[in-house]
């Protein structure tokens, strides 16, 4: 057997740093050497739940069989993992002290074939300790939410070779280094979301109903809405979860649920507005909306002005608009919104209309400066719509695609840090604010969001 063993300290509190430790699904946000883990069991982490961790190994990825063995809030958790040809122990003790938390992890390996022992005595140690590196990173002191954007993010986004890499699993995994733990909760917070039956939606959705908020999804198919209520809650323990069902390609299914969801709930303390689909056919709604437009900017901006009185009734209510990088190749086409010139093109559109989402994101920060508001974007995830509406793109990028949670995690944040209540009108990727234009024909301007705003507005006392 081999074993290590480290003591450090935590300026958080031990309930804190147990939670964020029993849940074994944190692994990969502070371990360089787990590359994923997948929880197996339903529910908080108690005594017995099984995880299967993925250990980076290279090139190649090992898998773990993980499983809980002790969880006392008092302060002791003990993990057992299954290998092909070794056993792990995480034995993980913990100690409230004045000033934070004291933390105690004894790691033991134990080999199939103990004469390996003097070759992967040095191994463990290095990545045992590259584990504790990040593990004091990400519970250590709580760190302000950056205000703008770094240099050395407006360079490589300028520079465009490291700005698209930057939305690969790897720009992730490398942004990662730098986060601390979410170890909040959403306990008593009410978070409506929109087209989260599937994709980046769905993991923040599971992430959001974990940290224990109350949930109100909106979409369109009532059978997938169900069955995702069902699902989360199984897999959170989260009973307070439900569906709404609204079309939100028409504005006036958007404006009714609205209206139907300001009524029921007097305050909501978050909106996320996730819905998207690239369509690559210009089609028009029985309303006579282009399709892009009306999901991906009208329909938001419909649900977010009249949902406005439930917000404001939060404290420090927060809206998130979920964008998407390729709005950095298109401008805002205020004399073409709904692209009626010219040959359609279906990613123009998507990411016009995107650029226009984050216009209004600005100017809600400026007329609302009581309500947290701000955009992101996931950079590019392996989502079902990603396969579905770029299969080229698809078919050469999904090894270099992020998972779902990956993409989803700065929504995470943005909803529940609170860190991030602190920033307002701000592009984000990663829990780090970017520049909003790489290219000078792309950058819009103040007049153009005052325009873009009366423009929706109109629309919208159509209903």
């Amino acid at each position: 057997m081999i074993s290590m063993e480290k003591t450090f300290h935590s300026p958080r509190p031990l309930a804190q740093v147990f939670s964020y430790l029993a849940d074994l699904t944190n692994f990969e946000l502070w371990d360089p050497g787990v590359h994923e883990v997948i929880s197996l069991s339903p529910g908080p982490p108690v005594t017995g739940s099984r995880y299967m961790v993925m250990l980076a190994m290279g090139p190649r990825k090992v898998p773990v069989d993980y499983t809980l063995i002790k969880v006392d809030p008092a302060g002791t958790i003990v993990a057992k993992g299954s290998g092909a040809n070794f056993t792990l122990l995480d034995h993980i003790t913990l100690s409230g002290t004045s000033s934070g938390t004291t933390i105690t992890w004894r790691l033991e390996l134990t080999l199939a074939s103990p004469s390996l022992e003097p070759l992967m005595r040095p191994f463990m140690h290095f990545t045992g300790s590259r584990g504790i590196s990040g593990l004091k990173r990400t519970l250590g002191a709580i760190r302000p939410a950056p205000s703008k954007p770094s240099l050395p993010s407006i360079l490589g986004d300028l520079m465009l070779l490291p700005g698209a890499l930057s939305f690969t699993k790897m720009g992730f995994l490398q942004a990662r280094r730098n986060f601390t733990a979410l170890d909040t909760s959403m306990d008593g917070k009410t978070v409506v979301i929109t087209g989260a039956t599937s994709g980046l939606g769905r993991s923040a959705a599971a992430s959001l109903a974990a940290l224990g908020a109350t949930l109100v999804i909106i979409g369109r198919d009532p059978e997938k809405g169900a069955q995702t209520v069902a699902n989360l809650t199984q897999e959170t323990g989260n009973s307070q979860i439900r569906f709404v069902t609204a079309d939100l390609t028409s504005v006036a299914q958007t404006v009714s649920v609205a209206r139907t969801l300001r009524q029921e709930l007097p305050r909501v303390d978050v909106l996320i507005n996730n819905a998207g689909a690239l369509f690559n056919e210009r089609k028009v709604t029985h309303e006579g909306y282009e399709r892009s437009f009306a999901l991906l900017l009208l329909s938001p901006f419909a649900l977010t002005t009249e949902l406005l009185p439930s917000l404001k009734a939060s404290p420090r209510a927060r809206i998130i608009n979920v964008t998407s990088g390729g709005m950095y190749t298109q401008p805002i086409r205020l004399d073409d919104l709904q692209y009626e010139r010219g040959r359609y093109d279906g990613p123009k559109a998507y990411a016009r209309a995107k650029r226009g989402l984050l216009m209004i994101t600005e100017t809600l920060a400026a007329l609302e400066p009581g309500i947290t508001c701000n955009a992101m974007h996931p950079g590019w995830a392996n989502t079902p719509g990603v396969a579905l509406s770029l299969p080229k793109f698809y078919g050469i990028m999904a090894p270099l695609l992020r998972t779902p949670a990956m993409g989803a995690d700065t929504i995470v944040w943005l909803a529940a840090s609170p860190q991030a209540r602190e920033v307002s009108g701000k592009l984000w990727l990663d829990r780090t604010p970017h520049i909003t234009a790489i290219f000078p024909r792309t950058q819009h301007t103040a007049r153009q969001r005052e325009q873009l705003w009366t423009v929706l507005q109109s629309e919208l006392s159509r209903f």
